[in-house]
């Protein structure tokens, strides 16, 4: 960002129901990873005004959102409407949140600009691409509601950043530009030697959705969806045990908990020593149980779906597959397959390509492997 009068922001949004993953570009800069939580909550103002009273602080991430100066009810996004109430979206097509998502997105990536510059641009332009699941994106939906569904979002978009309220500061943003593509497209876009004649299959694992796409070359075939990701383990983990609840706490510590499930402690609700270890063994079990029957599940779909699919590459990607990866690779119907998994494979190359604001080293890895998706089509589309 510069003193001029005007700002061009490129972004690529990957709408997840776990998290809202986001690289955007300011002008000719480096480009930034950051993330939301995917949180919409709509709420009296006094709920928000009574909240941070009672904070000794607010976050970039306590945010809300509103159409209005003297509006009364305001839209809740990211931290403060998980803090106010945990609530889980991931039951609505995420095209019909997308709005809010992407006006919460926009707010915070100006919140975290804005610090750097003394003199704030008066024209915002932005140039916008959203990742949507297979179905939900306009190149590949073919129902009649999914597309009016697709052409209200793009309207109601526009309508709403001429001018919108974030945390109370007016913002005013002209949506010059905006693709929609299917989750899952990035990772083949990283594959900068893809031949033409390569037969791809791209299987995205997500927190809502499992979804496969086919490719010849970098040219689409076919796909298709699933509702089986990473919530229906959540909830099935919460319940075979006592007390756990459906929250991001959960999400996180469950998705910590692959590498270590020692982690898994952080959900304890059990304060008796005696019982700790208990409890544990009960939730280490519950996790192991409910991983197994999520890839069986998923396992099952993709078998059907790709009896007559001939490829030469089948690659993995969305958090969900990093999370899957030793079942799958331990799977006698999948070992022997030619598998990668993006997130691992292209990590490095997000983390190294972007700066991450305010982040620690530990929160950079956990998102730059979230970001691999995000990270190819936003390289693609904006040529960086």
């Amino acid at each position: 960002m510069n003193n001029s009068s005007s700002m061009q922001i490129n972004v690529c949004a990957d709408l997840g129901a776990s998290e809202l993953k986001v690289i955007y570009q300011i002008g000719e800069k480096r480009p930034c990873g950051i993330s939301l939580l995917p949180n919409i909550l709509e709420v009296d103002s006094s709920a928000v005004n009574i909240y941070r009273q009672q904070q000794m602080s607010v976050s970039e991430n306590i945010a809300w959102l509103k159409l209005n100066k003297g509006d009364t009810k305001v839209i809740a996004v990211d931290q403060l409407a998980e803090n106010i109430f945990s609530l889980s979206n991931h039951r609505k097509l995420k095209i019909n949140l997308a709005d809010w998502r992407v006006l919460g997105i926009i707010g915070k990536i100006i919140t975290i600009e804005r610090e750097k510059v003394l003199t704030y641009p008066e024209e915002i332009t932005l140039n916008l691409t959203v990742l949507l699941p297979f179905g939900e994106s306009s190149s590949d939906a073919t129902e009649d509601s999914i597309k009016k569904e697709i052409k209200v979002f793009k309207r109601e978009l526009k309508k709403k950043l001429k001018r919108f309220y974030h945390n109370e500061q007016k913002r005013v943003v002209n949506l010059e530009n905006i693709k929609i593509l299917p989750e899952g497209v990035g990772s083949l876009m990283c594959s900068s030697n893809q031949e033409c004649s390569t037969r791809t299959i791209v299987i995205m694992l997500g927190h809502r959705n499992t979804s496969y796409l086919y490719f010849k070359g970098d040219k689409f075939v076919n796909g298709d969806t699933t509702i089986l990701g990473f919530h229906s383990f959540v909830k099935d983990f919460c319940s075979k045990t006592s007390g756990q609840e459906e929250n991001n706490l959960t999400t996180t510590t469950l998705w910590k908990s692959r590498l270590d499930l020692n982690e898994l402690y952080r959900i304890s609700k059990t304060d008796r020593p005696e019982y700790q270890d208990i409890e544990l063994q009960t939730l280490k079990q519950a996790f192991i149980d409910g991983r197994a029957e999520l890839w069986g599940k998923i396992k099952v779909w993709l078998l059907k779906e790709l009896e007559t699919i001939e490829f030469d590459k089948m690659q993995f990607t969305g958090g969900v597959a990093e999370f899957l990866q030793p079942l799958i690779f331990e799977d006698k119907e999948f070992r022997n397959l030619p598998i990668e998994f993006a997130g691992s494979q292209y990590q490095e190359t997000v983390k190294k390509s972007l700066t991450f604001p305010g982040l620690r080293e530990e929160k950079i890895d956990e998102l730059s492997l979230r970001l691999v998706d995000c990270y190819g089509v936003f390289s693609g589309v904006f040529q960086c």
